[in-house]
C-alpha cells in the first residue's frame, strides 16, 4: 500500500503533535488542543490543495485563492503571540507547522509538479 502525500504529512503532524502534549503535561488540555491543531491541519492541507488547483487552473473559479497564505501567516502570528501568553505549547507547535507547510509545499511542488 502506498501511501498518498496528505497521508504522509498528516502521520508526520500526528508524531510531532503528540511528542508536544506529552512534554507538555501529557493532560486532557494538551490533548485536546492538539487535536484540535491536526484537525486545523487537515482543513490546511485541503485549501492548500483547492489553492494549487486554482493555481494550474487556465481560469480559476475563485479569485481570492492567491490570498489563502496572506491570511495563513497572518492568523497564526496572531496565535503564536496569543498562545505565547497562555504558555499554549501543543497550540504554538500547530502554529509552527502551519507556518512551515506552505513552505514545504512549495518545495515539493518543485520536485513534483502539479500535472493537469
Amino acid at each position: 500500500m502506498k501511501l498518498k502525500t496528505y497521508q504522509i504529512e498528516l502521520v508526520v503532524a500526528s508524531l510531532i503533535l503528540c511528542v508536544t502534549a506529552v512534554l507538555s503535561g501529557n493532560n486532557l488540555g494538551a490533548w485536546i488542543g492538539s487535536l484540535a491543531v491536526l484537525i486545523s491541519f487537515c482543513h490546511t492541507q485541503v485549501a492548500d490543495r483547492m489553492a494549487e488547483e486554482q493555481e494550474v487552473s487556465k481560469q480559476p473559479s475563485v479569485e481570492c485563492f492567491k490570498k489563502l497564505n496572506q491570511y495563513l501567516v497572518a492568523k497564526e502570528i496572531l496565535w503564536i503571540i496569543y498562545f505565547l501568553m497562555l504558555k499554549a505549547y501543543p497550540s504554538l507547535m500547530g502554529t509552527a507547522l502551519f507556518l512551515l507547510y506552505p513552505v514545504w509545499r512549495k518545495f515539493y511542488r518543485t520536485k513534483f509538479p502539479k500535472v493537469q
